[in-house]
């Protein structure tokens, strides 16, 4: 089993995507913040085959806790997730090196799809 570290302040959020990653086969750890991110990928760094972070968030934001994570894994794989439109979301966020983008609200159509897209990719 593959496993996910699941990124997002809103607890809605995190349990719907818990249960559609869940229901593709991975095991998934949520963290609710970007300091609980860099603790728990700081823990998992050996397991945890995808982060899923959330751009926006209070405090530590997706961009800082993207650059905590690499100083720990320069090799990590994030992908970056906003309610933005893909477009405004893929310019803006272009540099930062993510695997991919994945546009909020998820579905679980568009993450089975992410997932083996990324499956077809090297780390």
């Amino acid at each position: 089993m593959k496993k996910v570290l699941l990124v997002d302040d809103d607890k809605g959020v995190l349990v719907a995507a818990e249960i559609m990653l869940g229901e593709l086969g991975l095991e998934v750890v949520s963290a609710s913040s970007g300091k609980k991110a860099v603790e728990k990928y700081a823990e998992l760094r050996d397991e945890a085959c995808l982060v899923i972070l959330d751009l926006v968030m209070p405090g530590m934001g997706g961009e800082e806790t993207l650059a905590e994570l690499r100083k720990i894994d320069p090799k990590v794989r994030v992908v970056l997730a906003s309610g933005m439109s893909q477009k405004n979301s893929r310019d803006k966020y272009k540099g930062l090196g993510a695997a991919a983008f994945l546009e909020k609200p998820y579905q679980l159509e568009s993450l089975e799809k992410l997932m083996a897209d990324l499956e077809g990719k090297p780390d």
